[in-house]
């Protein structure tokens, strides 16, 4: 899903609702939604796009090299 359907579909939503985030699939636990970042991601792990290629563990160059090829993601986390 894309950030512009994502704003699409809460628009059905009444804006004072509280949002939740489901833990798995199978609905074993919730949490309230409080984190919204920019991220990349590479189909494994998330990375903040505003570490130092010494906060991702990588040289500048593999950093650097490692954020163009990823995805550049929104990550609402709980």
């Amino acid at each position: 899903m894309k950030v512009s359907e994502l704003i699409e579909r809460l628009k059905e939503f009444d804006g004072d609702l509280d949002v939740y985030l489901q833990e798995d699939p199978e609905g074993n636990g919730f949490d309230t939604l409080y984190y919204i970042s920019e991220g990349v991601w590479d189909g494994d792990t998330m990375y903040d796009p505003e570490w130092s290629a010494n906060d991702a563990c990588m040289e500048e160059e593999e950093w650097s090299d490692f954020k163009k090829k990823t995805t550049r993601c929104l990550v609402l986390a709980p």
